[in-house]
């Protein structure tokens, strides 16, 4: 178990912060400018809180076969890819982050990620993919509510959401 606070990764020519192992708690930290993800996250029961990860050339936050966390009020921007991308990733619960301006969607998930919870959290499109809410194409079914898209026209809200699973009501 370990916990990082208050550093700052950048321009590394892999991830930002990589974490392998369970238990650990990362608060406070920046990753920018990294070459492949901002944060990797690949263990269980560890907690992301309060990080920023901006401008790095693949995704913000990335969790590949992590089950079992809590990522809250991170803000992940200007990532190339997605900026948070669950990748066969379950019961991870994701609380008032804010993905905005990534060139894929503000929350992708992937592989065989099952019953995740995304609540409170805001979906902020970029210039060029402005309807990149949320995509899943993991085929499960996720706890998806309350979150903020940027409008309350329902139009709109099917546009930014990529899903065939799920029901978004309420937003």
């Amino acid at each position: 178990t370990n916990t990082l606070t208050q550093n700052t990764s950048e321009n590394n020519a892999s991830q930002g912060f990589s974490v392998g192992s369970n238990g650990n708690t990362l608060v406070n930290n920046n990753s920018d400018s990294n070459q492949l993800a901002g944060f990797r996250i690949l263990g269980e029961k560890n907690v992301l809180k309060d990080n920023i990860s901006s401008n790095n050339s693949w995704y913000g936050i990335n969790l590949n076969s992590a089950n079992n966390n809590q990522i809250v009020n991170n803000l992940s921007t200007n990532n190339s890819f997605h900026g948070f991308l669950l990748s066969s990733s379950s019961n991870v619960y994701l609380a008032q982050n804010e993905a905005d301006s990534n060139a894929g969607y503000g929350f992708s998930l992937s592989g065989t990620s099952l019953s995740d919870t995304l609540v409170k959290n805001n979906f902020i499109g970029g210039v060029a993919n402005p309807d990149s809410g949320l995509k899943n194409s993991s085929g499960n079914s996720h706890t998806i509510s309350h979150n903020w898209w940027g409008t309350t026209d329902e139009t709109v809200l099917n546009n930014r959401i990529s899903d065939t699973v799920n029901s978004f009501s309420p937003y």
